[in-house]
């Protein structure tokens, strides 16, 4: 309602700038309390004219989040966080002054060594990679050349997700800290003691764990058009 401030939004319009006919609208909830998009979802409609209105979605993002798709090899239940298949997503570096947010550039022998973090990727299910423990990195290499999932959106929507890699050595601590405390990813995804890494080693030895041994997590590098529909699934 124009002129009122709801505690969330604020609808006004201001003469001395414009005129009744313009205005503005100030959404100034707080910051994400979780490493994931807030959805802010109303409707703006003109004074005495109920039959006007417009739709709006506003969303607020965190520096580094998280979104999550089903893999389209689940059979039903969707409730199994196992068989989710979760991103780290970057909206800005403004508070990663330590972190290259770059995809990682491969050279001939599918390798990368400038420990880049991709500004978008989905890392593949642990329902769906159901590979144990790998003896040298080359053959986890091959693993997630070969790698295939697909996911499916809330609104039914394919994700082929065609292109996987191993993940860089940052990127694996990005996955660890967001599953801290099962924030928005989930906290079982990364069990392993070791997790083989882009460069050609593996990521840095994790003790607190039973899963001892070298892991393999592929990743893929998201496009415009996947990340469009990760993050407009649940809006109508």
């Amino acid at each position: 309602e124009i002129g009122q401030d709801q505690g969330q939004i604020d609808c006004r319009f201001n003469n001395n700038k414009t005129d009744s006919k313009r205005g503005w609208v100030d959404i100034h909830a707080g910051m994400p309390q979780y490493p994931t998009i807030v959805y802010c979802t109303f409707y703006v409609g003109v004074q005495n004219q109920n039959d006007v209105e417009q739709y709006v979605v506003a969303k607020k993002y965190p520096s580094i989040y998280s979104m999550n798709v089903l893999s389209s090899s689940d059979s039903g239940n969707g409730g199994s966080l196992s068989k989710r298949l979760y991103t780290v997503q970057f909206s800005t570096n403004k508070t990663a002054q330590n972190i290259n947010i770059a995809q990682p550039t491969i050279n001939g022998n599918g390798l990368s060594t400038d420990n880049t973090v991709s500004p978008a990727l989905i890392i593949g299910s642990s329902w769906h990679s159901t590979v144990s423990t790998v003896d040298c990195n080359e053959k986890a290499k091959e693993y997630c050349k070969k790698y295939s999932e697909t996911a499916t959106t809330k609104k039914n929507e394919s994700l082929a997700l065609n292109g996987w890699r191993l993940p860089t050595k940052e990127e694996i601590k990005q996955i660890i800290e967001l599953q801290k405390n099962n924030q928005v990813i989930d906290k079982d995804l990364l069990q392993g003691e070791y997790y083989w890494t882009l460069d050609g080693g593996k990521s840095e030895q994790r003790s607190n764990t039973s899963f001892k041994g070298e892991y393999v997590r592929c990743v893929h590098d998201l496009t415009s058009e996947e990340i469009e529909k990760i993050e407009e699934q649940g809006i109508k």
